[in-house]
């Protein structure tokens, strides 16, 4: 069933998903304090400023 599976997997794929997975590991926890401090006005600046964080 495995082999079934996986018969097409391509490694790029998972070499994709484990570069995914790091980044995920590597991000700052967002509270519900943090939520709250975001004003509607500020929501696409503050998301801006995360964004370009991640460069």
């Amino acid at each position: 069933m495995f082999e079934t599976i996986f018969k097409d997997f391509q490694q790029a794929k998972d070499v994709h998903i484990t570069g995914l997975l790091a980044d995920l590991m590597n991000q700052t926890p967002v509270t519900e304090a943090d939520f709250r401090a975001l004003k509607a006005g500020d929501y696409v600046r503050e998301i801006e400023k995360f964004l370009e964080g991640m460069e």
